[in-house]
C-alpha cells in the first residue's frame, strides 16, 4: 500500500482527519475513531491517519480499563471477525481484510491476530 501524507488526500478527507486527530488530543477517542475510520476506508494508505487511530484505539482502551479477565473475553469476542479477516486475505480482498482488522483493533488494540492481517493486508495492497 502506498503511504500518502496530509497533502496528498482530498481536502475534504483532511478535513476529516483534522477533526479526529484533535478529537484524540481532547480525549474524545469514541468520537477520534469514528472520524480516523471514515478516513481510512477511503484513503487507507494514509499512515499518519493509521498512526493517530492506533494512540486513539489505546488511550480508549486505557481510559475503560479492565483486568484480566476482560481481556480475556475481548480476545475471544474478536475471534469470528479476525476469521472473516483471513478469509477476506485469502481470497484476494485484502481492502476489506485490512477493515475487518481494524474493527477488532477498535475494541482490542492489543490483539495481534489483528495487528498481523494489518501487516498482511498492507504487503498485499503495496
Amino acid at each position: 500500500m502506498a503511504e500518502k501524507n496530509a497533502m496528498a488526500i482530498p481536502r475534504d478527507v483532511r478535513m476529516i482527519y483534522t477533526k479526529g486527530t484533535e478529537a484524540v488530543q481532547r480525549e474524545n477517542y469514541d468520537y477520534a475513531i469514528d472520524l480516523l475510520n471514515q478516513v481510512l476506508a477511503r484513503e487507507p494508505g494514509f499512515i499518519d491517519c493509521r498512526k493517530a487511530l492506533r494512540r486513539a484505539q489505546l488511550g480508549r482502551a486505557e481510559s475503560k480499563g479492565g483486568g484480566f479477565f476482560k481481556k480475556m473475553i475481548s480476545g475471544a469476542g474478536s475471534a469470528p471477525t479476525i476469521g472473516r479477516a483471513q478469509l477476506a486475505l485469502r481470497n484476494g480482498n485484502a481492502a476489506e481484510a485490512l477493515m475487518l482488522a481494524e474493527t477488532v483493533l477498535n475494541s482490542d488494540p492489543g490483539s495481534s491476530g489483528a495487528h498481523k492481517i494489518v501487516v498482511e493486508a498492507s504487503r498485499v495492497l503495496e
